[in-house]
């Protein structure tokens, strides 16, 4: 008996190496030919560069990230011949100006990833790409718009609405809170503001002209649990300063500060915001260390262990004695 199952026993073990003997053959195999295959495409390369290849066409372009200062571009090659080689040149120029500024090239690479830097925060941009080989050069792509992001390192962490803070509003964020404000007539009352305050949601008016009314980028806390407005006199105008208590703490700059006061308005570079007043580097996070919210802000909820957050109860506008 013990003899029939130790025979069963080395016939599975056998089985498994053999099986895994295989996959091995089948993984060496594919290595070979993918070896073979890639040894012939360089050591023909001169010869077929020069026989089948063909003027190349316009590349395409995408815009991946942006930054205060500089944008990164994606450029994927429409190859007209499987044996072109490429080189890709870039040129960038300000946009909305008139006349059309000239355009400045950062010049030719086979890298398709290109980043153009040293540019200036909150404006807008665009580039264009052509593909260069032996044979010439394709014709420039259309050109690609972008806008680089506000620098929060000269507006307390925050930024502006659009037109600028003058013409909208001006924010500025901690860990803990938002700070928006807005510049009024000189002379004007309280009685001539009305603010509405939800979890994600936030109207200012003033004598019945809307001001701001958005979705949130983050939640807040109602005006009875620690957010408050208030009205200074300034030289030439009144100051209405609203400030928002973050339902949750920002812990770390590049994934859970806020990017925007409203959803849509223009947003800043989160990368520029140092991690905490001490200006320590910051550390890596443990997910087993915050709670959902902070995990839904960052993109890991999956990480929470639960599913969407439930609604939370609308604040209610201030009352003034």
């Amino acid at each position: 008996m013990s003899l029939l199952t130790n025979f069963r026993r080395w016939r599975r073990k056998a089985s498994k190496e053999l099986a895994e003997f295989r996959l091995f053959l089948i993984d060496f195999v594919f290595f070979v030919f993918n070896y073979v295959q890639k040894l012939c495409y360089e050591s023909t390369l001169p010869v077929t560069k020069k026989l089948f290849s063909r003027k190349p066409r316009p590349p395409k372009v995408q815009v991946k990230d942006v930054r205060c200062k500089r944008i990164r571009l994606q450029i994927d090659s429409t190859y007209a011949s499987p044996f072109n080689v490429e080189d890709f040149e870039v040129e960038w120029r300000p946009a909305e100006q008139d006349p059309p500024a000239d355009w400045t090239s950062v010049g030719r690479s086979d890298l398709t990833a290109r980043t153009v830097a040293r540019l200036q925060q909150d404006t807008a941009y665009e580039f264009r790409v052509r593909a260069w080989n032996q044979l010439g050069c394709s014709g420039w792509t259309m050109p690609i718009p972008s806008r680089t992001k506000i620098d929060p390192t000269i507006h307390d962490g925050g930024g502006y609405g659009p037109g600028g803070p003058d013409k909208s509003y001006a924010w500025s964020q901690t860990a803990t809170e938002v700070c928006v404000s807005f510049k009024l007539p000189p002379g004007a009352a309280k009685r001539d503001i009305a603010l509405t305050l939800k979890p994600d949601r936030l109207g200012v008016s003033y004598k019945g002209e809307a001001l701001l009314e958005g979705e949130l980028y983050g939640s807040v806390r109602s005006w009875e649990n620690g957010s408050f407005w208030e009205l200074t006199k300034e030289k030439g105008h009144t100051l209405l300063a609203v400030t928002l208590e973050k339902q949750v703490k920002s812990l770390a700059p590049k994934f859970d500060f806020w990017r925007s006061l409203v959803t849509g308005h223009p947003e800043i570079d989160t990368h520029q915001i140092v991690s905490d007043a001490n200006q320590q580097s910051t550390r890596m996070l443990d997910p087993g260390q915050l709670d959902p919210v902070q995990l839904q802000n960052m993109g890991l909820g999956h990480l929470s262990g639960m599913g969407g957050m439930g609604g939370m109860g609308g604040g209610a506008r201030p009352s003034w004695d």
